[in-house]
Formats: structure tokens, sequence, C-alpha cells
């Protein structure tokens, strides 16, 4: 780079503006020959030579950081056979009971109706008339509403991360004041997201110590438990697909193929500590599949909560000393954090 040029002072001035993506790095695809560079000539000083012919008459030029080299092709292993066999296996039984469900065949309290495309929609679409149910009905709007802002948020972030053609649209976008409020509901969502995850965990201790007599400490490991199963049985699906080549097929860009690369080296490392949860607080830097620090930290918040309730309830602990301590906890901790 030749920091000197008034073009490079102009890219700094850009890289300060917090609207503007950052133009200092450039992700680019070039064809290489299969053959040899030459007597003394590397892939970077190939490449850095090929990109310099391109910006030499705007006074920069170029430095190669990171090469991610790709002809292209997926050649499977024998996980990925493994892992093509257990679909199309699963979708089999999902296809035969979909067929008996249809048919009238099988008792619907068979295992394999269970799978049945038929069985589960009638199941999606029916309502509850419970008095749980009525009385949660403001619950299952915030959880709409929150919805409608993931996909939002996510919508927004597939637009910044797959290099759109025409940045500038974006920046200018970041500039009015609807797009800025939109950048701060993530925080929002979150918040809400683990906030009602924590109320209705306490609804349903309170319950069982209303019913029971007592919130004993079986009781708490059966909910957690359930809590772990529940999210460990799917999340070990998708790190089982991370994991295969299959897919690396649409990767269409070199900052994809560096970012997936680097994921898949991250989850063989840290898969178990992003089953059990706690991959969140020892491999921040080095996580796998980024979005599963959310269900860490809900995870991790779940057991909180029921530690505390247990304890609150086994020893009587009085509720208001109890907030106050969580409370005052809670802002030294996030003080803390944002220091």
């Amino acid at each position: 780079m030749n920091t000197s040029s008034q073009i490079w002072n102009f890219l700094e001035e850009i890289e300060r503006d917090m609207n503007m993506f950052g133009r200092k790095v450039l992700h680019r695809y070039l064809c290489m020959p299969l053959t040899e560079f030459g007597s003394g000539v590397s892939m970077k000083g190939y490449t850095d030579g090929l990109i310099d012919e391109e910006i030499k008459n705007i006074g920069l030029n170029a430095s190669s950081e990171i090469l991610a080299c790709s002809n292209g092709l997926v050649t499977p292993s024998l996980y990925d056979y493994i892992l093509c066999a257990f679909f199309v296996i699963y979708v089999t039984i999902v296809l035969l009971g979909t067929i008996l469900d249809v048919a009238g065949r099988t008792p619907e309290r068979h295992f394999i109706v269970k799978f049945s495309l038929r069985y589960n929609w009638k199941h999606l679409l029916k309502t509850s008339r419970s008095q749980d149910y009525t009385r949660l009905k403001c619950i299952q709007g915030i959880r709409f509403l929150n919805m409608i802002l993931v996909i939002e948020s996510h919508v927004k972030l597939m637009y910044v991360w797959f290099n759109p053609k025409h940045p500038e649209y974006m920046e200018q976008m970041n500039q009015m004041l609807i797009v800025r409020l939109l950048n701060h509901t993530d925080l929002f969502l979150v918040q809400t997201f683990f906030m009602i995850s924590a109320w209705l965990l306490v609804i349903k201790i309170y319950d069982i110590q209303k019913k029971l007599g007592r919130f004993s400490f079986k009781h708490m490991c059966i909910i957690l438990l359930n809590r772990y199963f529940r999210l460990a049985v799917t999340l070990a699906i998708s790190l089982a697909v991370i994991k295969s080549d299959l897919f690396m097929f649409n990767i269409v860009s070199p900052i994809t193929i560096v970012t997936e690369n680097a994921r898949k080296q991250s989850c063989e490392n840290n898969w178990l500590a992003t089953l059990l949860f706690y991959n969140n607080i020892f491999y921040c830097k080095d996580i796998c599949h980024p979005v599963t620090w959310y269900l860490s930290a809900d995870f991790q918040l779940f057991v909180l909560v029921a530690l505390i309730f247990y304890c609150a309830l086994k020893y009587k602990l009085d509720h208001k000393y109890l907030w106050v301590t969580l409370y005052l906890t809670a802002y030294i901790i996030y003080g803390y954090h944002c220091n």
C-alpha cells in the first residue's frame, strides 16, 4: 500500500466513518495457473503482482495477507456418505409415515405416524384452549414481534456479510433514522427472549411448588435435563452438518471460503464446549458456529434461575432481599463488562 497516496488517505477517512464500509481490504477471485509460478515467485508474489497491475494507475499497491485456494471441487469423505445415508433414512421414514397417515391404515399413536407431514402440520395448526395458554397470549404476541425483529436483523446482516455490489446503498440506509433505531433492536430482542424464558421457568417452578408443596432438587434436575435435551439434539444435528464438506459448494466468494474453513475447524476443536453450552465463556474468539452463543447464554441463565429459585424456596429466603441482591449483582457485572 502507498500510504502517501491521496486515495489512500481518502480510504482512511472512510474507515473512520461508522456508517461506511471499509474499503482498505479487497476480497478478490483470481484464476491461478496449475503450473509453477516461476523461479523465486511465490503464490503471494504472483497475486500481489496481478492486483498491482490493476491499481497502479491510481497510485496504490497491494499486499496479500490471507490466501484461500479452492478448485471448486468437493471430494466426499466416509463421514459425508454416512451423513447422507442418515438423511436418506430420515426422509424415507417421513415419507412412509406420511403415506400411512394419509391412508389411515396405522393408528395415530404409532411411532412412525409421528414423523408424518400431515400429522405434524395438524398439530402445528392446533390451538390450545387451556387456561395457561389463554393467560400467556400476550407472551406469544411478544415472541411473534421479536421473531419479526430477528428476521429483520438477519436480513440486514446478510446484506452486509455477502459483499453487496453497491455498498453505497447500505451506507445511505444506515444514515436513516429508522434504520439506526432498528440497528439497536438486537439487544432489545435478545434480552426479551431471555426474560421470557426465565419468567416461564419461574411460573413452572411455582406451579410445582403449589401442587406438590415443595420444589425439590430432583424437580430442578428434571427441568434442566428436559431443557438440555430439547436444545442439544437439534444442535448436535447442526454441528454434524457443519462438519460435512457436502455443503461447501455454495461458497461463492473468497471471504466465505476463509470463514467456512475457520468455522469448520472451530467446530472440530470445540464441539464438546458447544454441546455442553459453555463455548461463549472459554472459546469466544474461536467459537463454533457463532450463533450458538445465544443457546449457551440461554441455557446458562436457565440453570442460574433454576438454582436461585430452588435455594430461595428451600431456605425460605426473603424475596425482597433476593431481588435487590440480584439487581445489584447484575448491575455490577454489567458495569464491569462494559468498563
